[in-house]
C-alpha cells in the first residue's frame, strides 16, 4: 500500500518537473517574429478587418508580430481608424509618407531584412488582389 502511494507521488513530482522544464525552455528560446507593412491609401473598409486577421494569426500560431500602417495620402478616415487600434495595441505603429518614400523604404527592409530574425512582409493595400491570397 505505502509503495503504491509512493509510486503516485512520483508520478507527480515528475510530471511536475516535465512541465516546469518544458515551460522554461519555451520561455527562454527567441520567438521568430514578423514584421507586416501596410501601405494604405484611402482604405478604411479594409484596413480594420486586415489587421484584425494579423492579430489572430499571430494568438493562433505563437507568432510575436508587429503591424506599421504606411499612409501614402489618404483622404478619409483610414489613418484615424489606424490611430484607434493603435492606442489599444503597442505592436501598431503608424507613418506618414509618400508612395515613392514608401517604396524606399521598402526596398531598405528587404536589403537588411536577411539581417535580422524574423520576416518582414509587405502589403499594399492599395491593390487588395494580393492580400486576399495570404493565409492568416
Amino acid at each position: 500500500m505505502i509503495f503504491v502511494l509512493l509510486a503516485v507521488v512520483c508520478c507527480y513530482f515528475l510530471a511536475a518537473l516535465t512541465v516546469y522544464a518544458i515551460r522554461r525552455m519555451s520561455f527562454t528560446r527567441k520567438r521568430s517574429g514578423r514584421h507586416y507593412f501596410l501601405l494604405a491609401g484611402n482604405e478604411q473598409h479594409h484596413l480594420e478587418w486586415v489587421i484584425r486577421s494579423i492579430r489572430r494569426y499571430a494568438s493562433r500560431t505563437g507568432t510575436e508580430v508587429t503591424v506599421t500602417v504606411i499612409d501614402c495620402g489618404s483622404a478619409d478616415e483610414t489613418m484615424s481608424i489606424a490611430a484607434c487600434l493603435a492606442k489599444r495595441d503597442d505592436s501598431i505603429r503608424l507613418s506618414k509618407r509618400t508612395a515613392g518614400e514608401a517604396q524606399e523604404l521598402w526596398q531598405g527592409i528587404q536589403a537588411v531584412a536577411g539581417e535580422e530574425d524574423g520576416e518582414a512582409v509587405l502589403l499594399d493595400l492599395r491593390n487588395p488582389d494580393r492580400f486576399w491570397k495570404l493565409k492568416l
